[in-house]
């Protein structure tokens, strides 16, 4: 992932996203871009160490567009603002609090590094209506004359909500006496989701998902535990529901 060099600024309006970009210098000028949020595909929000990324995803008329922007991590409160409300201004009607999972529950089977990444998104007055959990696998891979280990799906969670998705993912460890220190939680609201499947990767089952546009579309593949089926066929209903079929 690469960010263009300088400060930048990332606001919100009822109808747009603006990032502005100042290069101080060189033969880059200023400039904004102003992106409709009708038009936004995912947003992307994650950080590593010290360092904090958000990257907005949105057709192009030659194809996929993307906006960057690379920024300390103690600067992350402010974008996580813009990400509730981007996920609040396209959210769908509220449904009753005994339609899913409530929040305490949920943030019980989520890893502690992923619940603080995902938890300051959430407005905790819209339920979750379906959770899908990722254990982290792992198997053994021979090179030359050692055996290793390989990780085969990192640890992480998809909540949907009445405003979306939220798909918080780690960082596949080197080793399995090793941190992950990489988080990248993925956001799409309900009118941008174009269709939902569950399929699979190999033994392991996995939920497709496209949003945006569908000349361009993003396209994710989430992989979960086997006994979260029900879960997922309940959010590929939901997501069914948001199209009006």
């Amino acid at each position: 992932m690469g960010g263009a060099r300088g400060s930048h600024a990332v606001g919100i309006t009822p109808r747009r996203l603006l990032v502005s970009r100042d290069p101080h210098g060189g033969v880059t000028r200023q400039s904004v871009i102003r992106v409709d949020l009708a038009a936004i595909s995912t947003i992307e929000i994650g950080c590593a160490l010290a360092l904090g990324w958000f990257v907005v995803r949105f057709p192009q008329p030659q194809g996929p567009g993307s906006c960057s922007v690379l920024f300390n991590g103690q600067g992350m409160p402010h974008f996580q603002a813009v990400v509730r409300a981007y996920r609040g201004l396209g959210h769908a009607e509220p449904v009753g609090e005994d339609a899913g999972p409530v929040w305490s529950r949920v943030w019980e089977g989520v890893p502690v590094f992923l619940r603080t990444e995902l938890a300051p998104l959430v407005d905790e007055s819209d339920p979750p209506l379906a959770v899908l959990h990722t254990r982290e696998r792992w198997k053994s891979e021979k090179r030359w004359w050692r055996t290793r280990p390989v990780c085969t799906s990192a640890a992480s969670v998809l909540i949907a909500t009445s405003r979306g998705l939220l798909w918080a993912a780690s960082e596949p460890r080197a080793r399995p006496d090793l941190s992950s220190f990489g988080v990248n939680v993925t956001v799409v609201r309900p009118d941008r989701v174009l269709d939902a499947a569950i399929g699979a990767r190999g033994s392991l089952p996995v939920l497709r998902l496209r949003a945006g546009d569908r000349l361009h579309p993003c396209e994710m593949e989430v992989p979960f535990d086997g006994e979260d089926v029900a879960s997922a066929e309940d959010i590929v209903r939901l997501t069914r529901t948001w199209r009006g079929q």
